[in-house]
């Protein structure tokens, strides 16, 4: 589908390979925005 809009096999084999070495990191974002998301909902029930 990229290759559709002129975007290079080799330049998303390369992203793929990117994502797959900074998963650990998107997985402690999203550990980080859901405790924060949580927190929010609890200072809503706290009214």
């Amino acid at each position: 589908m990229y290759q559709n809009f002129g975007i290079k096999k080799e330049i998303i084999e390369l992203a793929e390979e990117v994502e797959n070495k900074i998963q650990d990191q998107f997985k402690q974002i999203d550990k980080i925005a859901e405790y924060n998301s949580l927190k929010v909902l609890r200072s809503f029930s706290r009214k």
